[in-house]
């Protein structure tokens, strides 16, 4: 934008300047050529320019104004009476309109140097000069006067000590030259003797245009804005991104775990909002975490470390044939307090250590089919009867195998605890989401309890307990699991009337994208 801006901003800003240039330099050289012109009439016009072509460098025309190439605009500034220029063939033509008549007089100019300036600036001046030695000294203030009026360069009659230039250059003018002093400077000025008088006539310094004068500094600024423009729309976003972070981290830090940072897609700090939000859910997580294990295990282990008190309270006292009695007792509750802390471990392992479960790509349908249903069952006379319903479906996905075991494991392990009679284990596709159903014939869950029961240490109502233990970890394990395969597990009313636990995986295309 920069780069077209100055190939295209100074013609369009020196447009109007080179108009308005033109109009004050070369107006009065017009205003004393149309002066000879009226003294003749019309028709011997262009006969008198051809007279006047010899006092000057450049060629002069004059034409009506319907002979020349005119746009409305270029109309419109000479009928103020304004001089014109247009580039033709490399060189410029200086046009105006002559007041009252259908005449345009035209002047060719073209790149000049000191000399050629000289010359070309005689012309007017020997016109100025005819004016002045038609009347006595006395009336040159006068007419000096009458000429600024349509001169807009400033017009001084000096004295030769009072002219700062050099010697050789007072020599030409004191013979008679006209002289140009600073051609193409900002104090350009010409100078010429009035006939063979003391007084030397001055036109000059040439005002410069302030927009020519700021040209460089105007673009600088347009430079330095749209640069500011660009970087403001860059930071913009970034900003109030960042601003947003430092509320929100703040808010985190003061201790409010429910504050979140916006994610909007298009800012540049999406990517650290979607990070943070994760780290902050995950910190949140392992916080509450450690609430309710400590929570659960001064819970767990208060009832176990309170018979063996009792019971080591009563070993004292006790005869010998009731010691072995109380002896057992004890031994089971350390068994119970171990099998707890192992719960506890392993519940630690997958919340934490989940990041280094090893995926494969690899056959659901043949995972299910091998599955070895009989490490769910402990020792009893009751357990329920077990069904694996076997697949012929060979859909893939990318699952970590001893995972997935311990997950259906811990639900088959759980449908042990309260069904009745009957377990089966399917397995089916839908749309692209392989799933594996656990249905039991037990009490069924309450539907306001779907969502709480995978929280740790959460156990239904003790009415539905058979007294078979559990610590409230199983099902808790099972949705970390699911979660790190970017599946899911859901409760749902089962066929045969209990509960049914379903394992979702996605399909490979599905996973595919997702890990990437």
């Amino acid at each position: 934008m920069f780069f077209i801006g100055v190939t295209f901003l100074p013609e369009y800003l020196l447009k109007g300047v080179a108009s308005e240039t033109i109009s004050s330099t070369a107006g009065g050289m017009f205003y004393l050529i149309e002066g000879e012109l009226k003294n003749h009439p019309e028709d011997t016009w262009p006969k008198k320019i051809k007279e006047l072509q010899s006092r000057y460098v450049y060629p002069l025309d004059i034409k009506k104004t319907d002979d020349f190439d005119f746009d409305s605009e270029e109309l419109e500034y000479l009928g103020k009476g304004r001089a014109i220029y247009k580039e033709v063939d490399g060189g410029d033509i200086w046009y105006r309109h002559i007041k009252n008549t259908p005449y345009v007089l035209a002047m060719s100019m073209s790149n000049t140097n000191t000399r050629i300036s000289e010359l070309s600036a005689a012309g007017t001046y020997s016109l100025v000069m005819d004016r002045y030695l038609e009347q006595p000294e006395a009336l040159w203030n006068g007419i000096t006067n009458n000429l600024q009026k349509h001169f807009d360069i400033p017009l001084q009659m000096l004295l030769i000590e009072n002219i700062s230039i050099a010697n050789d250059v007072k020599k030409r003018l004191i013979s008679g030259e006209l002289v140009g002093v600073d051609i193409a400077e900002r104090s350009e000025r010409y100078i010429q003797r009035i006939g063979d008088s003391k007084w030397f006539l001055q036109a000059g310094p040439i005002p410069e245009h302030v927009i020519i004068e700021l040209l460089n500094y105007i673009i600088l600024i347009i430079l330095a804005m749209m640069i500011a423009v660009a970087v403001w729309l860059w930071l913009r976003p970034m900003w109030f991104g960042l601003m947003n972070l430092h509320h929100t981290v703040t808010a985190f830090g003061s201790g409010n775990f429910e504050v979140q940072a916006k994610e909007h897609k298009r800012s540049p700090t999406y990517a650290l909002a979607k990070t943070f939000n994760a780290m902050a859910q995950r910190i949140k997580s392992l916080i509450q975490t450690q609430k309710d294990l400590t929570n659960a295990v001064a819970h767990e282990l208060r009832t176990p470390l309170s018979r063996i008190r009792f019971a080591t309270e009563i070993l004292e006292k006790c005869e010998n044939k009731d010691r072995q009695r109380y002896l057992k007792g004890i031994n089971h509750d350390i068994d119970e307090m171990g099998a707890l802390v192992n719960e506890l471990l392993l519940y630690a392992k997958f919340d934490q250590n989940g990041p280094k479960i090893k995926k494969n790509k690899q056959s659901i349908g043949r995972w299910f089919n091998e599955f070895n249903v009989d490490t769910c069952y402990g020792e009893g006379a009751t357990l329920p009867a077990l069904r694996l319903m076997k697949t012929q479906n060979n859909d893939f996905s990318f699952f970590d195998t001893e995972c997935m075991d311990r997950a259906l494991n811990n639900l088959l392990s759980n449908a042990c605890r309260y069904a009745r009679n009957n377990i089966e284990v399917s397995y089916e596709c839908v749309n692209n989401n392989c799933i594996v159903h656990v249905d039991d014939d037990g009490p069924g869950i309450p539907v306001k309890s779907y969502e709480r029961l995978f929280e740790p240490f959460y156990r239904l109502d003790p009415s539905r307990d058979k007294g078979t233990g559990g610590y409230g970890l199983g099902l808790a394990i099972v949705k970390q699991i699911m979660l790190w395969h970017q599946g899911k597990v859901t409760i749902s009313v089962s066929p045969l009337g209990g509960a049914r636990f379903s394992l979702s995986l996605p399909r490979t295309d599905d996973i595919l994208w997702r890990e990437i």
